[in-house]
């Protein structure tokens, strides 16, 4: 009896030192997050993400024709902080599931309500919020580990999916520009504000391309509000855009005049009226 109390230290000391070297297994699909600001809005994903191995993928550890989890462990997951489009279609804020059907020349896309999804097998076709087809193509490198990548377009932004050598993508749409040219249309309704900088919207607007005239219009507001240097420079660059060089050549003459009539530290000053004077040069010799 007295050997089996000598043991049992023993064999904790065993069982605790088992567990030490179990914590420094890696995971053999490790967690996998990304995370995009997208206009107004916030796109995360979460995965798990498999590694090849040597092994055929796609038509063999993922069979076609069958829900897939788009990833190992726990279901894939997308979420957003504002109403979007996915695939063309309205989905609202939240999180969702990443569901995919596999095939060799289409794959089926979908967002379904269910997160708590540990298999695919456990998919409720009942549940799926959206369901839109991609057609998979050649990924440009060869992923040994399951990628998903958010990249931005403007406001909006393409999810990317790629494992091995195959990739697909899907649009997101978010609501960024309708918002923002409400608010831009509100700035040019209400009275001109000193507190307000118009030169943002305006800059929104130029590299956009859509609607140079009200991007005009808020530089104009702008410098009746409170004139600055950087809202000589976007007019400038919009004239140069539109192909009125003249006028571009008008705004870099006030441009120097402002600067010459309210000083910068004497580094910065010696600075603004080279890149001012390069403007100048530039122009008058065209």
């Amino acid at each position: 009896m007295k050997n089996r109390y000598y043991l049992y230290p023993l064999l904790c000391c065993c069982l605790l030192a088992g567990e030490g070297v179990l914590a420094q297994i890696p995971h053999l699909s490790p967690p996998g997050l990304v995370q995009q600001t997208v206009g107004n809005t916030t796109v995360t994903i979460t995965y798990e993400r498999p590694q090849a191995r040597g092994r055929k993928v796609f038509g063999g550890l993922v069979p076609w024709g069958k829900p897939w989890r788009t990833g190992a462990g726990q279901c894939t997951t997308i979420s957003f902080s504002q109403p979007v489009k996915v695939g063309g279609q309205s989905v609202s804020a939240g999180k969702y599931a990443l569901v995919t059907i596999p095939g060799p020349e289409e794959w089926l896309v979908i967002l379904n309500a269910d997160t708590t999804l540990y298999s695919a097998k456990d998919h409720d076709a009942g549940r799926d919020v959206v369901r839109f087809r991609v057609r998979p193509g050649q990924a440009g490198r060869f992923y040994e580990a399951a990628s998903f990548d958010i990249d931005l377009a403007g406001e909006n932004a393409i999810v990317y999916f790629s494992w091995t050598n195959t990739q697909f993508s899907f649009p997101i749409t978010t609501t960024t520009e309708g918002e923002a040219m409400a608010y831009i249309d509100q700035l040019l309704a209400d009275p001109i504000n000193p507190e307000v900088d118009y030169t943002y919207p305006a800059e929104f607007l130029f590299y956009a391309r859509k609607d140079l005239n009200k991007a005009l219009a808020l530089t104009e507001r702008q410098l009746a509000a409170r004139e600055e240097s950087w809202a000589y420079n976007l007019r400038r660059m919009i004239f140069e855009y539109l192909g009125h060089k003249d006028l571009a050549l008008a705004e870099v003459r006030k441009a120097i005049a402002y600067r010459k009539a309210h000083p910068l530290d004497e580094q910065n000053q010696a600075w603004a009226l080279e890149e001012w004077g390069r403007h100048l040069a530039r122009l008058q010799e065209d």
